[in-house]
């Protein structure tokens, strides 16, 4: 078994851990279980032995780091001798770099000697501590001499953070940031090409980041200024990109029955919506049920004043429910269901 080791993006570890945990399951076939280690750091074990090359990384958003263990020690002298016992060959011509991580209170070992076991055992040794070809993390806990060493395998460049919506030529109050859609669509259990639908699109955050991620994409909204502002905002990221746009009611049937394989929405909860009442939730729900293929998801981004977790529940199985705080007055609830 492998020993792997991940650093979580702190906002939310409950969204990080079911999102990374979705997408491994769903690439590689396994059901892993993280265990904290000490704050953001997380560790699980796993049969698999994965490079940087893996599909799915790509697709993270709230995972910052993931390094395989190579060895764990409780002395500086412990961790020279196994380093310099270690088979480097692999490095000979190419770049390497190390940093070090401290979690709390903890003995820090400058960097030069961490990378000196390594180094001496290369011929031709080669440094690059910006974008090395390989590179080792080492880690140390506070009330602890432990060291955990690994070797990276994904650093997570955050190119999303490219679309938040204060950089996007069209944004509205409290649009959905790219990160929280992103992460809302990987929660789908989906592979790349699927067809992904958000009933309720807007300008299209939660559609730009699903059309990042490989889907089809699909929208539908009852307002035509807002889709003319989603064509904008698609035009600016993905001037080339091909998707479908609907502009029709969504409490009325709109696709057709087993057509859609996941629907990713953040639901309207204005003042509009709230006049419609139960009315307009009961008869989306009941027409995003018929849209589904069978043991399909939907992921549901609602706020904690609005009443709908009790009406979906009628009409599909729930699989988790990630809180989202916003601020005193708002949090978002992010709730994954199922297909009966």
């Amino acid at each position: 078994m492998n020993t792997y080791y991940l650093i979580l993006k702190g906002m939310n570890k409950d969204f990080a851990i079911s999102e990374f945990s979705t997408l491994w399951n769903l690439y590689l076939d396994e059901t892993i279980e993280l265990h904290q280690v000490q704050n953001v750091l997380y560790t699980f074990k796993s049969k698999h032995n994965i490079s940087s090359e893996e599909t799915f990384l790509s697709r993270l958003t709230f995972t910052n780091y993931l390094g395989l263990e190579l060895f764990r020690g409780t002395s500086f002298d412990e961790f020279k001798s196994t380093l310099l016992n270690l088979d480097f060959s692999y490095l000979e011509g190419k770049t390497f770099g190390i940093e070090q991580k401290t979690f709390g209170q903890g003995e820090i070992i400058p960097s030069k000697e961490l990378a000196h076991p390594i180094w001496d055992s290369l011929k031709n040794p080669k440094v690059n501590l910006k974008h090395p070809h390989t590179w080792f993390v080492n880690f140390q806990l506070p009330n602890s001499k432990d060291f955990i060493f690994t070797q990276g395998i994904y650093k997570n460049d955050k190119d999303y953070l490219e679309r938040m919506p204060k950089l996007r030529p069209v944004a509205m109050p409290y649009t959905l940031k790219s990160d929280m859609a992103r992460a809302a669509c990987n929660l789908l259990n989906l592979k790349e090409e699927s067809v992904v639908l958000d009933p309720f699109c807007g300008i299209g955050g939660i559609l730009l980041e699903a059309y990042d991620l490989g889907f089809e994409v699909m929208g539908n909204d009852i307002s035509f200024n807002d889709l003319e502002l989603l064509r904008k905002n698609f035009k600016h990221y993905y001037p080339k990109a091909q998707y479908s746009l609907t502009c029709k009611d969504s409490s009325h049937p709109i696709f057709a029955s087993n057509s859609i394989d996941g629907i990713v929405s953040d639901i309207p909860y204005g003042r509009s919506s709230r006049k419609l009442g139960i009315d307009l939730y009961k008869n989306f729900l009941e027409n995003a049920r018929n849209y589904l293929k069978p043991g399909s998801r939907m992921v549901i981004i609602y706020a904690n004043f609005v009443e709908f977790k009790e009406l979906a529940l009628q009409y599909f199985k729930e699989v988790q429910e990630i809180d989202q705080y916003i601020n005193k007055s708002m949090t978002r609830h992010i709730l994954v269901l199922e297909k009966k």
